[in-house]
């Protein structure tokens, strides 16, 4: 499969090659494409993205806690296809 992410931040990424993880600080954005076609998208001030487990912890503050009235996160997820 052709599967891609891709990733954006209004102020810094980081990536520890050790744990694979990359963190995403200030409206941070990532796209999951396959073949070139969007099919998640996830929105928030902070992002995590284990790419190992590739899951991603995605929150409304830049200390990577969610914080009551602090904002939103926005996401869409698309449905997955049944490989046979």
């Amino acid at each position: 499969k052709d599967l891609w992410i891709e990733g954006y931040a209004a102020d810094r990424i980081e990536y520890d090659t050790k744990t694979e993880v990359a963190k995403l600080f200030k409206q941070a954005k990532i796209k999951m494409l396959d073949s070139g076609r969007p099919t998640d998208e996830v929105e928030g001030d902070f992002i995590s993205y284990d790419s190992r487990a590739e899951v991603y912890n995605v929150t409304n503050s830049s200390t990577g806690e969610s914080t009551p009235g602090g904002g939103r996160i926005r996401a869409t997820i698309q449905p997955r296809s049944q490989e046979k």
